[in-house]
């Protein structure tokens, strides 16, 4: 899967993740692959992004309890206030992974590259079926990826070119009598830009260089070895089961306890939710242009949920049939040595059974739960609540 145009394509978004200087990774023109950029520049620009992310979530904590505090608040700054309280907590556990976790996403991508090519060399028949065009799954994936946080920055820099005296930005702190000062305004802008985009690159590259590159080559070999029958031995399955296992095991170590549960399901769920929320009640009367951020971001939830989730169903899938099939197999006459075979790879962590990341309902029960939620919200906040 890793062809020269799937290396191209993950470095352009790897130079994209890293034009503000916010993501540590950089890419290696010698191996081809994925790296921590050692520079000082970068480390100095990206605890610069860190702290201003920092910063502004304590801004928005303390706009949040003056917009409760308000005799009649208005529900769509609130709204936004939490949403972007909500992003800037997304962003800040990205910021702290890349920082824990460097070393290990990179050499989790040279491992899987590495293995990868070793099984191409093994199964040259094996080709990468294209998806659209010449593009196979993992192009598309990437792109998505980078279609998405494109968009996201230019809906919320337009939004607050619209409305910079809204309390969600740092920019209504200027009293109104100093408000006109051009320069001024274009220097808010480009902090409102430079703060959104950073964290949104940096969470990008969390998921894009992590959950791409490891599970989507998984449940392809595991799909086609599977599907080979009996021109591979058994023997020989369990060997490749045991590798992947090992290579998702690092993948697991690649990222800190506290992210998995949230950066892959949670986060975009909870984006999803709200402004699908936001974009049904706040239609009637609210401006063009700030409603449709709200509309932007709601379906960049849902991307987000369907980019990332399909690579965790899919090898969930395979692994299960993969497994399937070593026990068929086995009950076919060498249950002793598969069970041998199997024990002798414990020590590693190997078992025979699915690989659990994600179970396969998953991205129907994330779908179902967010219908349930708006449409719950919409029922219990009555429309007559949201008309400021």
């Amino acid at each position: 899967m890793f062809n020269p145009r799937t290396l191209k394509i993950i470095r352009f978004s790897s130079d994209i993740y890293s034009s503000l200087g916010s993501s540590p990774y950089g890419w290696d023109l010698d191996e081809d692959a994925l790296s921590v950029c050692p520079t000082v520049r970068r480390q100095i620009f990206y605890s610069v992004a860190s702290a201003a992310t920092f910063l502004y979530q304590c801004f928005l904590l303390y706009r949040l309890v003056l917009s409760f505090n308000e005799t009649h608040p208005s529900v769509p700054g609130i709204v936004w206030i939490f949403l972007w309280n909500f992003i800037n907590g997304w962003g800040l556990m990205a910021f702290c992974n890349g920082y824990i976790n460097k070393e290990e996403v990179v050499t989790l991508f040279k491992g899987v590259k590495l293995a990868v090519s070793r099984l191409e060399r093994e199964y040259a028949t094996v080709k990468t079926k294209a998806v659209i065009w010449k593009l196979n799954s993992m192009d598309i994936h990437s792109l998505l990826m980078v279609w998405v946080v494109v968009f996201y920055a230019l809906a919320v820099s337009l939004m607050f070119c619209v409305a910079p005296t809204k309390p969600q930005y740092v920019y209504s702190l200027i009293p109104p009598s100093a408000g006109g000062n051009t320069f001024a305004f274009y220097v808010f802008v480009g902090i409102e830009w430079y703060v959104k985009a950073s964290q949104a690159w940096m969470i990008m590259a969390t998921d894009v260089f992590t959950i791409l590159p490891t599970l989507l080559p998984t449940a392809f070999w595991l799909n086609c070895i599977q599907r080979m029958g009996e021109k591979v031995p058994t023997s020989e399955k369990i060997l490749h089961y045991g590798r992947f296992q090992i290579l998702i095991a690092y993948y697991n170590k690649s990222t800190a306890w506290f992210v998995a549960p949230f950066m892959p399901v949670f986060c975009p769920f909870v984006l999803c939710v709200v402004c699908s929320f936001s974009a049904i009640r706040f239609h009637g009367f609210l401006p063009f242009f700030e409603y449709l951020p709200f509309l932007t971001m709601a379906n960049n939830g849902v991307f987000i949920q369907a980019v990332m989730l399909f690579p965790l169903t899919s090898m969930f899938e395979k692994s299960c049939q993969f497994c399937a099939k070593i026990r068929q197999e086995a009950n076919g006459g060498r249950v002793k040595v598969v069970r041998k075979r199997v024990a002798a790879m414990h020590p590693f962590g190997v078992r025979l059974g699915p690989i659990n990341q994600v179970k396969r309902s998953a991205i129907l029960l994330c779908y179902n739960l967010i219908a349930n939620y708006i449409f719950t919200l919409l029922i219990t906040f009555p429309q007559e609540k949201v008309t400021h």
